[in-house]
């Protein structure tokens, strides 16, 4: 449950093959990742530092931005707020 701006994070227990076997969804649930995603893509090109990575993640309100490589074009990695958390605090 949300609680503010975190998560009230409790223990939780595994889950057991016999838990997930009785979890169902409804008859009518029929959503796919393509009905139910942001079409709208984030990236930031190898050379972005954390302070801009950051700033972006704030300002729309994301958690993981892609990584691409100018000269290559193409999708080289992910980077997370919790990646970005563990760099400043190394």
């Amino acid at each position: 449950p949300r609680r503010g701006h975190g998560y009230n994070r409790e223990p939780t227990e595994e889950l057991a093959d016999e838990d997930l076997e009785s979890f169902e969804l409804p008859d009518e649930a029929e959503e796919t990742a393509g009905t139910v995603m942001n079409a709208e893509v984030f990236h930031v090109p190898t050379s972005a530092t954390l302070e801009e990575i950051a700033r972006k993640m704030t300002t729309h309100k994301i958690h993981r931005v892609l990584v691409t490589d100018p000269e290559k074009g193409h999708v080289v990695g992910i980077i997370s707020t919790m990646g970005i958390l563990a760099a400043i605090s190394a």
